[in-house]
């Protein structure tokens, strides 16, 4: 099975991308994407809108601005995540990468008795003055494979899949899967 699996992967997915270069020259390449992603067990579920940049026409770079829900958290995290993937470039543009992400949360607290004016009306400690602090943080890291479908020379859609190894403890590791829909720049 896995052999024919690669026989698949490196004969005719190559065929079928119509040779490197497809979608123009891509070294130096900036683009938008926004997309979604969940898992089952935990369940997680998660929103991004980010950047790619490919250094190569092969090699990109990637940044996004994530909220995600997590079934081991109480709320939602805000946070930052960044890989690096290694791709075939054509129009199916088979990749493999690594990453990583980081987030965290905030709750207000009572803060009538820490000798601080926390809302700035000019009363220190009065009753119901309250602040905000870091409740809740997570990190991952990730290996992830997916595939660019280049609907044209300037959007793609794009599959992938990631294991995430959680900084909250192997019970809190998952498997995701995400959609992303990308625009390439001029």
């Amino acid at each position: 099975m896995l052999l024919k699996w690669l026989m698949i992967s490196f004969c005719c997915i190559p065929a079928l991308s119509h040779g490197q270069g497809w979608h123009g020259d891509l070294d130096m390449s900036v683009g938008m994407t926004a997309g979604g992603y969940r898992a089952k067990q935990p369940e997680v579920q998660g929103a991004e809108l980010g950047a790619f940049f490919y250094t190569e026409e092969y090699l990109s770079l990637n940044g996004s601005l994530v909220i995600l829900g997590h079934e081991h958290l109480d709320d939602l995290l805000a946070g930052l995540s960044f890989s690096i993937r290694a791709e075939y470039p054509g129009r199916i543009s088979p990749f493999v990468g690594v990453g990583a992400f980081g987030g965290y949360n905030r709750i207000f607290e009572p803060a009538f008795w820490d000798g601080i004016d926390n809302n700035g009306n000019g009363f220190v400690d009065e009753m119901g003055e309250r602040k905000k602090v870091v409740h809740e943080m997570m990190g991952t890291i990730y290996p992830e494979v997916g595939v660019h479908l280049w609907l044209n020379k300037k959007f793609r859609l794009t599959f992938n899949a990631a294991y995430h190894y959680s900084t909250l403890g192997r019970d809190s590791d998952y498997f995701g899967y995400g959609v992303n829909f990308g625009y390439l720049f001029d």
